[in-house]
């Protein structure tokens, strides 16, 4: 039996209709299927367009990003390129935001780490002459630090670690089985938890403004009203 609230139409969800998305949404592992189940499509989120350079499958993530979204008032608009080792940006158009999902491991086993991390900068940079949105830069390193040292120089760029939210989550990050299945190494269970985090946390602070307070009044305690 799925937890999804009703289908709405001409409005956005009401407040209750929201906590009932919860129990699918922020389950330690979401459901895929209950993911799906989630009234999404009608609703008047804003849209924010975001450019996909990868060298690895992002639509099993892309998939389940909607309802996550939709939680918090935006839709995705994912713009999938073409799989790319070499990260040329061809083809590109005027986005919100620029998510360069790579399988750092592709580079690595041809060349050292140090040549891989100097040409990922150079094409960071190559992208950021190109476009003035914020970066993300989602992969997986054995030396995170220096990874996030090689990019400091190129304003709003954004480093996701993927293989420290598989150790928070404990499980293993890649699943050399489901390649054959998703076109990525990354194993499957951690796929609605990065959608997750994507959309309820990495884009919205690259994107959103901060919030510096939530304010809590229980009725004539602050004001009477």
């Amino acid at each position: 039996m799925s937890n999804a609230p009703p289908i709405q139409t001409d409005h956005r969800p009401p407040i209750v209709d929201r906590l009932k998305w919860q129990s699918a949404l922020f389950q330690r592992f979401p459901r895929r299927m209950q993911l799906h189940e989630i009234p999404v499509d009608h609703l008047p989120c804003k849209q924010i367009r975001i450019n996909i350079w990868r060298n690895h499958a992002f639509e099993p993530i892309a998939d389940l990003c909607p309802p996550y979204a939709a939680f918090g008032d935006w839709q995705p608009d994912f713009r999938i390129g073409n799989y790319d080792d070499s990260l040329d940006f061809s083809n590109y158009l005027a986005a919100d935001l620029e998510l360069v999902w790579i399988d750092a491991l592709r580079y690595t086993r041809k060349m050292p780490p140090a040549e891989f991390l100097a040409w990922l900068a150079e094409r960071i940079r190559a992208l950021r002459a190109r476009s003035g949105a914020p970066i993300l830069l989602a992969t997986w390193l054995d030396d995170v630090a220096a990874l996030v040292e090689s990019v400091k120089s190129v304003p709003g760029v954004y480093v996701i670690d993927l293989e420290s939210l598989a150790r928070d989550q404990g499980l293993p990050l890649v699943d050399a089985r489901n390649v054959a299945i998703s076109g990525s190494v990354i194993a499957a269970r951690l796929h609605a938890v990065i959608a997750r985090e994507l959309s309820c946390r990495w884009v919205p602070a690259a994107l959103f403004p901060p919030i510096r307070a939530i304010a809590v009044d229980l009725d004539n305690t602050l004001y009477k009203g």
